[in-house]
């Protein structure tokens, strides 16, 4: 029943941003979001945390749809600025498309702050804050292209991550192309790995996700899911 009543939140939440009609690019997913919260904690105590963070993926997957499905290189360079200043003063510099999925971002962010200031953990939001600011510098330089630019240190850099990050990430990249293909194949976007398992092995698509469902179950399995 509480995560009934969770999810009923989320979805009054999101239904009253109305992203569906005014950013039709953008997926509809809340309750895919909501039921990976429950896979971070499902336990009771955590209600609180699982409806935030629920509304925080939402929020970061119309963002990303953003940089992925719809904006232009300016306009994302002007959005990317916006966030990084965080100041609902720059809603005059954005195009109208990204006004909304701006001020929606900062009230939650604002409503988070007014929710944890009365147990005096307002305080967290802010490093809140710094991490969307983070995700979106990088949807920014991918949006540029910028990624065939990275040198020999910053690949050495990345190879230094803890083993546990690199399985989650794996867990999530297999995820997301089994969830995301037939999306993302509509935008034209052919480098998933449903795509490439099609491509070198001459099979068909269900196969293809099949056999990457089949993938994903072994890894589970290694990490001890």
């Amino acid at each position: 029943m509480l995560h009934k009543q969770e999810l009923a939140e989320v979805s009054r939440w999101w239904k009253d941003l109305d992203f569906v009609t005014t950013l039709p690019y953008a997926r509809d997913r809340t309750v895919e979001c909501y039921f990976w919260t429950v896979g971070v904690y499902f336990e009771p105590q955590y209600s609180q945390a699982r409806v935030m963070l629920a509304k925080t993926i939402a929020m970061i997957s119309i963002v990303d749809d953003t940089f992925d499905a719809y904006g232009i290189v300016k306009d994302l360079e002007t959005y990317t600025d916006a966030i990084q200043r965080w100041d609902i003063s720059q809603l005059d510099q954005l195009p109208d498309y990204m006004k909304f999925s701006y001020k929606a971002l900062l009230d939650l962010y604002e409503a988070y702050e007014k929710e944890l200031s009365g147990d005096g953990r307002s305080h967290v939001v802010y490093h809140a804050k710094e991490r969307m600011k983070e995700i979106v510098r990088n949807y920014n330089v991918e949006a540029n292209g910028l990624l065939k630019d990275i040198c020999h240190l910053t690949l050495s850099g990345c190879s230094k991550n803890p083993q546990i990050l690199e399985a989650n990430v794996t867990l999530c990249r297999v995820i997301d192309d089994i969830a995301t293909y037939e999306v993302e194949k509509s935008r034209g976007q052919i480098a998933t790995g449903i795509e490439c398992y099609m491509r070198d092995y001459g099979v068909s698509t269900e196969e293809a996700r099949m056999l990457m469902k089949e993938f994903l179950g072994r890894l589970l399995s290694l990490r001890g899911f």
